[in-house]
């Protein structure tokens, strides 16, 4: 995900969507993103254990994108709700 942010606001596909995020790729950004996203991949090993995969993998999915968007985007960053002040097309 970090790489596809980076590689899109490098060749300016996010600037033209209207979404201001252009993140140099440094271990600084990098790090973070990583620790976080492996913490949260523990949740995606959950439904591997029970049957109905699709449907609790995808529930699962939704607990990181609610915080990132109502906890961190509002509270950590000056965006706002949904980093909705980076452009209207970032919670997609």
């Amino acid at each position: 995900n970090s790489l596809v942010v980076w590689l899109f606001g490098m060749y300016g596909i996010s600037q033209s969507l209207g979404v201001s995020i252009a993140p140099g790729l440094s271990p600084d950004w990098l790090y973070p993103r990583i620790v976080w996203g492996g913490l949260w991949g523990f949740l995606f090993l959950l439904p591997v254990l029970n049957n109905r995969l699709w449907a609790q993998t995808f529930v699962l999915s939704l607990f990181p994108t609610m915080i990132q968007l109502f906890l961190v985007f509002p509270y950590q960053t000056p965006h706002g709700v949904a980093g909705l002040g980076l452009g209207t097309l970032t919670p997609l």
